[in-house]
């Protein structure tokens, strides 16, 4: 282990430090439904991804004060990804799929369905799509013939992994999980059900998910926190995650980083063990 300087007002996590090239770091978010993050509040990081639903009726409106936001956070993330969610597509419906995403210039990639790379990272997307409908089941067939992926992006998350509602049902997609187990990505960042914010391990021949689910349901105010994930890109693995509150002073304790290990279920370990969401400062893109 090694401890790097602070930077930016930010004391850093402690990370193992392997690899010459160093980190690319990622904060993620989703599901923010018209609430603004101050920056001030927020850790920076090479890539800010958002997984979707940062509208409520994904009007003009909302579009234009989302990509305002955008605009105030760019200084602290070159890279700004975000994936369409259900609520964001509300007005404009998927096939004017490329007037939403000229809607949001200060977005560096509004990906559809595919595989793009970004700082040395292969991502699949896949912009949120009715469970059962034709067009999911196109567009799992595409994604399905990639491989060597570090990153899934999508809205809505597997089903059974971090998808239960407050009524008890479980709202995560079949596609997905059948996707999720055919492509075995390093890492599943999603949103959608906002009960289930957190991460772990989800049996998928070693990924990793990641629900950043910030809003509360129902919509109240942003209450969860965001997750931090540093991908070690000489070895091709992610080397930390950790959560991080991004509702409040950004600036807190560094002793509440895990190791990648430490997010896989034990024997004996429910899922809600080790569904850890405590804050923590951002993750260094350097040794």
């Amino acid at each position: 282990m090694s401890s790097p300087p602070s930077s930016n007002g930010h004391p850093l996590v402690e990370v193992i430090t392997c690899g010459t090239k160093g980190f690319v770091s990622i904060l993620h978010i989703s599901d923010t439904h018209n609430e603004w993050v101050e920056p001030a509040h927020m850790p920076p990081a090479d890539i800010l991804i958002h997984t979707g639903d940062f509208s409520h009726r994904g009007n003009q409106g909302e579009f234009q004060a989302f990509n305002h936001w955008l605009g105030e956070v760019a200084h602290l993330y070159p890279v700004r990804i975000v994936v369409l969610g259900n609520h964001d597509m509300m007005t404009y419906g998927r096939r004017k799929f490329p007037k939403m995403a000229s809607l949001l210039p200060n977005a560096t990639h509004v990906p559809n369905v595919g595989l793009f790379e970004v700082c040395g990272l292969r991502m699949l997307s896949l912009p949120y799509l009715n469970y059962e409908s034709v067009a999911m089941q196109t567009a799992i067939a595409t994604l399905s013939e990639h491989s060597d992926i570090d990153l899934l992006l999508t809205h809505a998350p597997a089903f059974g992994v971090l998808d239960l509602s407050h009524s008890q049902i479980q709202c995560g997609c079949a596609a997905i999980a059948e996707l999720v187990r055919v492509v075995r990505p390093k890492c599943h960042l999603f949103g959608h059900v906002h009960e289930e914010n957190g991460f772990r391990h989800n049996g998928f021949e070693g990924v990793l998910s990641i629900n950043s689910s910030l809003c509360d349901h129902p919509v109240t105010g942003i209450v969860n926190a965001g997750h931090l994930v540093a991908f070690d890109l000489q070895h091709g693995a992610i080397a930390s995650c950790c959560a991080v509150d991004v509702h409040v002073d950004a600036e807190v304790e560094a002793d509440v980083a895990y190791r990648f290990d430490d997010l896989f279920l034990r024997d004996g370990e429910s899922p809600e063990s080790s569904n850890k969401t405590r804050a923590a400062p951002r993750i260094p893109h350097g040794a």
